[in-house]
């Protein structure tokens, strides 16, 4: 019985999808200096002033490999000058293989930016222990007994929310 092929990382990374909504090629209002920002479809909270509510349902919208955001995050550095790339959303933290994605943009040579509701604190501890996002801005709703209510939700537990907190807050990266 012959072993199966060890698939090296790069040919599985070229086979990973990101969901995205849609991507600026240049703009200076989703971070600091001129960036591409890229918005992933899909997020687990639905906050009703959402300032991207087509960007909440999990469906599927633009399937894009690392390859070709690669090659978009090339083409917007070669006609615009970015010099970095925002990951907002949805939420960006849904995405499973973000970290493959942020380090190569980082071995780039870009600077990272990420915005997220903070549900997701594995990843973002992820993120921050693989040093690959420069800045985090984390968008806190409300207070604890509102929080359910503005996103959404008859009852929400904070725990997570409050676990990103505590990464943030331990200076482990620079945030918002």
């Amino acid at each position: 019985m012959s072993r199966p092929q060890r698939t090296d990382l790069n040919s599985a990374l070229k086979m990973i999808k990101f969901n995205v909504a849609a991507i600026n090629c240049c703009t200076e209002t989703e971070g600091p200096y001129k960036r591409l920002c890229i918005w992933f479809q899909g997020c687990d909270i639905h906050c009703k002033g959402c300032c991207n509510p087509d960007y909440q349902a999990f469906a599927l919208r633009n399937l894009m490999t690392l390859d070709e955001l690669i090659a978009v995050i090339k083409d917007a550095k070669d006609k615009h000058g970015i010099e970095g790339v925002t990951y907002s959303g949805g939420e960006p933290t849904l995405q499973k293989d973000l970290p493959n994605f942020l380090q190569k943009i980082k071995s780039l040579g870009y600077s990272v930016k990420l915005d997220t509701n903070g549900t997701n604190p594995e990843m973002i501890k992820t993120l921050i222990n693989n040093g690959v996002v420069d800045y985090f801005a984390m968008d806190i709703k409300n207070d604890k007994s509102s929080y359910a209510k503005i996103i959404g939700f008859d009852y929400f537990d904070m725990k997570n929310i409050e676990k990103s907190v505590e990464y943030f807050l331990g200076g482990n990266a620079p945030y918002e």
